[in-house]
Formats: C-alpha cells, sequence, structure tokens
C-alpha cells in the first residue's frame, strides 16, 4: 500500500491524486475511520520583537471556564477539557456573550511524530494548533489581526518559532500563513486509520496513535 499511495504522489497533480482517493475512501468509510492527506509544515520565526499589534476588541485568553463558548467550534466539552489539561492555550473573540473566533497554540511539552521524526523540533519552539471563526463573522479580517496578536504574545514569551502544519489542499490557509511571514519547512503524508496513523517522509514510514484529547502521540519502537 505504502509504494501505491507513493507512485500516486509522485504524479503532477498530489491535490487532485489526493482529493480522488478520499472520495474513492469516503464512499466505503467515514472521515474519523479513515483519512489520508499530504501535509506542509510551516514556521515562523519569533528572533525580532514586533511592535504590539492594534487592539481588537472582544479579543481575550480563554480557560477551562470558557469551554461551553469554545464548543460551538464543533470541539465536544471533554475533548476541550483535555486540551486545557495538557496545556494547551486559546483566545477567542467574544461578541454579545458567544465566541465568534477562537486560536489555539499546543503545549510547552508537545511531542509529536513532526518533532520526533520529521521536523526535529527545537525546545524553544511552539505549535499553532488551529484558527476557527464562525460562519457569519468570516471575511471581516479576523484571521490576520487575532494572529498578530498571538505572535506578539509567542514573542513576548521567548519562544524561537512558530510551527504549524497545513493540509496542501488547503489554498486559503497556506497563502494567509505566507502573509503572516511563515515558510514552509517540509512536507508528507499521511494515512489516517481509526486512531493511528501512518506518515511517509524521507522514504521512511512511521506509525503513531492519537490519544482521548485527539493529540498525536510517537509510538517509540
Amino acid at each position: 500500500m505504502v509504494k501505491l499511495l507513493s507512485k500516486i504522489l509522485r504524479k503532477k497533480s498530489e491535490v487532485g491524486s489526493i482529493r480522488l482517493l478520499n472520495v474513492m475512501a469516503h464512499n466505503v468509510l467515514p472521515r474519523h475511520v479513515f483519512d489520508f492527506g499530504l501535509q506542509v509544515i510551516v514556521a515562523r520565526s519569533l528572533q525580532q520583537q514586533s511592535p504590539a499589534p492594534p487592539e481588537l476588541p472582544g479579543l481575550r485568553p480563554a480557560s477551562l471556564a470558557d469551554a461551553d463558548l469554545l464548543s460551538v467550534f464543533g470541539t465536544s466539552l471533554p475533548a476541550i477539557e483535555g486540551r486545557f489539561e495538557s496545556g494547551n492555550r486559546a483566545w477567542l473573540i467574544e461578541r454579545e456573550g458567544r465566541a465568534i473566533a477562537c486560536d489555539w497554540l499546543g503545549a510547552d511539552n508537545r511531542k509529536s511524530i513532526w518533532e520526533w521524526l520529521i521536523l526535529q523540533g527545537r525546545v524553544d519552539d511552539i505549535w499553532h494548533e488551529y484558527f476557527e471563526v464562525v460562519q457569519e463573522a468570516r471575511g471581516q479580517g479576523l484571521g490576520p489581526r487575532m494572529r498578530a496578536h498571538v505572535i506578539h504574545y509567542c514573542e513576548q514569551k521567548g519562544y524561537s518559532r512558530l510551527l504549524g502544519n497545513v493540509e496542501l489542499d488547503n489554498r486559503r490557509s497556506l497563502r494567509a500563513m505566507q502573509k503572516a511571514g511563515y515558510k514552509q519547512l517540509v512536507r508528507f503524508w499521511y494515512v489516517r486509520f481509526g486512531n493511528k496513523t501512518l506518515v511517509r517522509h524521507g522514504g521512511r514510514t512511521h506509525i503513531g496513535r492519537w490519544d482521548a484529547n485527539n493529540q498525536y502521540i510517537l509510538r517509540l519502537d
């Protein structure tokens, strides 16, 4: 199977091949059982201190007490609680008593297959987990403005790089990250079966699993 997928991805249209494979697979298996994709790891240097960004109304740090507000983005309450307990940090924009956008950073001690086998991450790296905005608030430029605040926070805390991983076919997110100063480091493909994921990069295949909080854990064997 690894050889077959590698052969498909050597063709010119990698994104087209990924979409075709997922359409074929998801006619048989739901996405949470099987998923396949090609991801890009990007990084933004935090070596230079940027000026404090303009105030963004409604923006504030989130905590476990905001779990109900954050659940509007489709993440279950137990998963949100698990993220905070694991050391993840979040910010939200609250308007009229509801969250319209959120941004998550990973925990300082996050160790996944990306750090160990693909990226060889540094001690002072920090991972940007994801950004979400409700449908009716899109198109208002909240993403770049909120990201500027998160980047400033990371600079103030002394991190050296802000890292993220994005699906190759998510062109919109890739363009937004490029505008924010992110540079592409590496790309790799993965196949997910239930709570296990096979990752292929640099001619090597690695297998890891997902824990109850949807965090990726490397299998060290």
